[in-house]
């Protein structure tokens, strides 16, 4: 995996599971690791004494979160070279059936609005 040597990876929903596993694994590649969750703590722990790792506070359930996330990564680390969603939720409809706008715990919806995070940087 040295060819993530110095590239900037963003996880979703790193707090626990396979963004865990999967943060500590490329941190371990000497990528820049950004990992994202609810729980403080949990981030606090995975970054805690940890070379490139570092943690942004966000729910990826919560549109609001979404430009706040994207402006703090581009502002610290200047771009995103790979999105990693691995925010958890569950429904099991087709794709065409989302409704990425309106029901907040939609899992359509948190996977448009963290690829949103990498491709639609905010205009300042």
């Amino acid at each position: 995996m040295n060819s993530l040597k110095n590239k900037v990876v963003l996880i979703t929903g790193a707090g626990a599971g396979i963004g865990r596993a999967v943060a500590l694994r490329l941190a371990e590649s000497e990528a820049s690791v950004v990992v994202t969750g609810r729980r403080v703590q949990r981030l606090k722990s995975l970054t805690k004494s940890r070379e490139h790792l570092d943690f942004v506070v966000t729910d990826a359930a919560n549109p609001d979160d979404a430009p706040r996330l994207n402006d703090t990564v581009i502002e610290r680390w200047g771009c995103v070279d790979v999105l990693v969603n691995t925010a958890g939720a569950g429904a099991l409809l087709p794709v065409e059936n989302c409704n990425h706008g309106g029901d907040k715990r939609n899992i359509c919806g948190k996977c448009l609005r963290s690829i949103s995070i990498s491709y639609f940087p905010s205009q300042n």
